[in-house]
C-alpha cells in the first residue's frame, strides 16, 4: 500500500475495485465489510479526479485489506485519514495480528 495512491483521475471507485478483484482472482472475502466500515459505499461510483485524498486512502486501505493477503507492506498508511479511520486501520493491523491466521506472514509499516 503506498503513501500515495496514483490511481487513474478518470477511473470509478468501482471500476477500480473490480479490477484488483479480477487481477487477483481471490474472493475479496473482506471487501463489504471494508466499504461499509470506511464509508466507501459514499463515492463508490464517482472517478478519482472527484475524491479528496481522504477518499483515495480509504480506497488504498480497501484494496490492501479486502484479501486474506499473507504479506502486507504499507508505507505511511495513516497519512491523510482522519482520527476515525486512522483508529479503524490500527484495529485491522490488530486483527490480522490475533487471528494467528497460518497464511499471514508478515507486515510491514513504515513511517
Amino acid at each position: 500500500m503506498p503513501q500515495t495512491p496514483g490511481f487513474p483521475p478518470n477511473l470509478k471507485v468501482s471500476e477500480l475495485i473490480t479490477m484488483f478483484i479480477k487481477l487477483k482472482q481471490k474472493n475479496a472475502i473482506y471487501m463489504e465489510k471494508l466499504i461499509v466500515d470506511l464509508q466507501i459505499n459514499k463515492f463508490w461510483h464517482k472517478s478519482f479526479n472527484q475524491l479528496s485524498d481522504d477518499m483515495e486512502q480509504k480506497v488504498n486501505l480497501l484494496q490492501a485489506f479486502m484479501f486474506d493477503n499473507s504479506l502486507f507492506i504499507l508505507d505511511e498508511p495513516t497519512i491523510g485519514l482522519d482520527p476515525q479511520v486512522t483508529f479503524l486501520f490500527k484495529n485491522l493491523v490488530k486483527q490480522k495480528k490475533a487471528k494467528k491466521n497460518p497464511s499471514f506472514k508478515n507486515l510491514m509499516i513504515t513511517n
